[in-house]
């Protein structure tokens, strides 16, 4: 069974919010990489609260809110199919 990831965000009055990773992968059409998380939060209708950012690699990984269609896309892909090969 493998350990769960977390990302950690410092939002603007200071305090940290921990999230757990659900999925990172990187798209073929694009050739960006992306996370995908969650705050644990349900929605309303019930279905898990998910996040997603572009991430670009490095000494300090830096997290890239979507804005492009094409990468909504590629995430919507990736969550609805449940495909590999974005």
């Amino acid at each position: 069974m493998e350990d769960k990831k977390y990302i950690e965000f410092v939002l603007e009055d200071g305090s940290i919010k921990k999230y757990e990773i659900l999925f990172t992968f990187k798209s073929k059409k694009t050739h960006k990489h992306y996370v995908i998380f969650t705050d644990g939060q349900m929605t309303n209708e019930g279905v898990l609260n998910v996040m997603a950012a572009i991430y670009k690699m490095g000494n300090d990984s830096v997290l890239e809110e979507i804005t492009d269609e094409l990468d909504k896309e590629v995430i919507n892909n990736f969550l609805e199919e449940g495909c590999f090969n974005v």
